[in-house]
């Protein structure tokens, strides 16, 4: 029961932050994109608006939130977790006449396909089979098989990455006037220095060659 209850605040924990007004707001504001040749992309904001310390610091909390629940271990609590949500699955999907032996042994292929996914997103993957949401191509009234879970699970870690980019673009981002700036012809030279330096690693060619 207090997995259970703890599968739910999990749930409904990162349910309020996606939907909480600050993080809405964060979302909301704009970030463009500009790249000069041979340079990396550059984000910037609008209207020669820059992020205050506090501001950045606010956002990299948020956005390491998120990237924490994008990945989970494989420790004894959180396998246990896991394992919880698949047997109240099973229970519910029964398999006639199947023995202890095989019911462990289902249990165990569940938890190996499934030993990198958050228990909040194999919680959600369940709900998501349990209301015959997860596409027409499957038949709804026995279990999913383990490679199905954890494709649906995956899907639902997938639905935070927006959030998680447009984070990272708006901590990176800078002054549109900063943005656009040309590289000088020293940036320029250390860059494509660079790239015939990688070349060469990659093809054992001389740098000079490489460069060409």
């Amino acid at each position: 029961m207090a997995n259970e209850l703890t599968q739910h605040q999990a749930l409904d924990d990162l349910a309020q932050m996606i939907s909480s007004p600050g993080l809405v707001r964060l979302r909301k504001i704009s970030v463009g994109t500009v790249q000069w040749p041979g340079q990396p992309m550059r984000t910037y904001l609008a209207g020669g608006l820059k992020l205050t310390d506090e501001q950045r610091a606010d956002a990299q909390r948020a956005l390491a939130r998120m990237q924490l629940e994008m990945t989970s271990d494989d420790a004894a609590e959180t396998r246990k977790q896991r394992l919880g949500i698949i047997s109240k699955m099973l229970l519910a999907y029964p398999i006639a006449n199947a023995s202890a032996e095989s019911g462990r042994a289902r249990g165990e292929t569940y938890l190996d396909a499934l030993d990198d996914v958050p228990p909040w997103a194999l919680q959600g993957a369940v709900r998501c089979w349990n209301r015959g949401a997860a596409g027409d191509e499957h038949d709804y009234r026995w279990p999913p098989a383990p490679a199905v879970l954890r494709k649906i699970a995956m899907a639902e870690i997938a639905t935070l990455r927006p959030t998680v980019l447009h984070l990272e673009n708006l901590i990176a981002a800078v002054p549109i006037d900063e943005a656009m700036r040309e590289p000088s012809p020293e940036e320029r030279a250390y860059i494509l220095d660079g790239f015939a330096k990688l070349k060469a690693d990659l093809t054992g060619q001389p740098q000079s060659e490489a460069a060409e």
